[in-house]
């Protein structure tokens, strides 16, 4: 489980996208980089609980395709990546993700990151 400060910037980030879905907008990067304001290492934080690890993809071209194909055959084998599927390749982005496949506790619902990252 993550420690008092993840967890506080996970209900921050989740309440900044509940906002953003009733207000009919959509939103990856503005609720990750909520929670990445309040903990500079929310990422690392919630991604450490991952059982299975995780994945980057990285490249001039292809990555949005590639992590799709890759998180699509992890899927099929059984396990639950948690996946950057919008492209937001970012730290706001990935931040996004976990934020998505978490619980309000900050507990991951997946057992493995699939991310998409950009290459610089």
């Amino acid at each position: 489980m993550p420690d008092p400060l993840a967890r506080l910037a996970n209900v921050a980030g989740k309440l900044t996208r509940l906002g953003l879905q009733i207000s009919g907008r959509g939103g990856t990067a503005l609720p990750g980089l909520v929670a990445l304001t309040i903990d500079p290492d929310f990422i690392a934080a919630l991604a450490s609980d991952l059982a299975h690890g995780v994945v980057l993809v990285s490249g001039t071209n292809g990555k949005t395709t590639t992590t799709r194909m890759l998180s699509d055959i992890v899927r099929a084998t059984g396990w639950a990546p948690t996946h950057n599927r919008s492209g937001s390749n970012l730290e706001r982005g990935i931040a996004g993700a976990l934020l998505t496949e978490s619980t309000w506790r900050g507990e991951p619902s997946g057992d493995l990151g699939m991310f998409e990252v950009d290459e610089a």
